[in-house]
């Protein structure tokens, strides 16, 4: 299967199946006792075994014409499908797991954190977020939460949250809905295996409903959650500009800003040389109190080296870095 068709299929699923859920809790057929929120944005990857979907973000929704995923336009280029469920950049298969699926015809991790004691207290040590209550505890010498080989037919993440280590950081992903299905699966296939997973998700106590993610709403900080989850991984800036465009408001109100325009067209009034442009499109005006503006430009972090010490035990030096 072509990734456009992939995309399409799962776009097409998720925005159709939500709206009946939404006209179903608009009737009182479906009651929903906790805060709750749509999915806004699809990333969609591909590694040499396995096509992804991903639903990330939350989006205001009042009537059901409201629900409009967001699909990209190209699918992520991804080594192994390994990095893309793990937190981190720095992902060896080779590692201990806590767990390995190598050939299976479906698996289904629902409403659960993955981590390990350890990894689990120094992550909420450092950010205030709340996990998932139930837990799986992971092997005391884990290095990954979860390793997917290339045999894996299928496997579904709905309301999963992965905490790993990886030297000084303390990486996060948390999954609202993600699906993973084998290049070779039919088009017709996974649209009845997409309707087979919901109608199976209904059936169980409590019911879960396959694409809405339930216990947050929409918020700055499930905005927060989604975005730390996109940048702990090894991911282009401009997948993580176009999420965070879509969620405009939260981005600039979190930075302590008024309003926000985001790709601006700027002509020059004045330049230094004639080899300056004649016009300039930055990531974000954004406008402050005094009603000026600040120009800001999204980069990614780049660190060179995996250490940012030389010599030896007895006597480490800091190294000289250049980002």
């Amino acid at each position: 299967m072509k990734h456009k068709v992939f995309s399409r299929i799962i776009k097409d699923f998720f925005e159709n199946s939500l709206k009946q859920i939404f006209s179903k809790i608009k009737e009182g057929k479906i009651i929903i006792n906790s805060d709750y929120t749509y999915p806004s944005h699809l990333r969609i990857a591909e590694s040499k075994s396995h096509l992804i979907a991903e639903l990330m973000g939350t989006q205001d929704v009042k009537s059901v014409d409201d629900i409009d995923i967001y699909r990209p336009v190209r699918q992520e280029k991804i080594e192994n499908t390994t990095s893309f469920f793990n937190p981190g950049i720095n992902i060896d298969e080779s590692e201990i797991s806590t767990f390995k699926i190598k050939k299976a015809n479906y698996v289904i991790f629902k409403n659960l954190a993955l981590a390990t004691k350890f990894e689990e207290e120094l992550f909420l040590k450092k950010v205030d977020f709340p996990i998932s209550k139930t837990k799986i505890i992971g092997l005391k010498d884990a290095k990954l939460p979860l390793i997917v080989k290339p045999g894996c037919n299928v496997l579904i993440l709905q309301n999963v949250d992965l905490i790993r280590t990886d030297l000084f950081r303390v990486y996060f992903r948390t999954f609202s809905t993600a699906i993973a299905v084998k290049k070779d699966m039919l088009p017709n296939e996974l649209n009845d295996l997409l309707y087979k997973v919901a109608n199976k998700f209904l059936q169980t106590i409590p019911p879960t409903i396959f694409g809405l993610k339930v216990g947050y709403s929409h918020s700055s900080e499930y905005f927060a959650r989604d975005l730390l989850s996109l940048t702990d991984q090894k991911v282009n800036e401009t997948i993580i500009d176009k999420f965070v465009q879509n969620h405009l408001d939260f981005f600039i109100k979190a930075l302590g800003y008024r309003t926000g325009q985001s790709q601006r067209r700027l002509v020059w009034i004045e330049k230094m040389t004639d080899d300056d442009p004649n016009e300039s499109i930055p990531d974000y005006l954004t406008e402050r109190e005094d009603g000026y503006y600040d120009i800001i430009d999204l980069k990614t972090a780049v660190l060179k080296y995996k250490k940012i010490v030389i010599g030896a035990r007895k006597r480490p030096r800091f190294k000289l870095i250049c980002v």
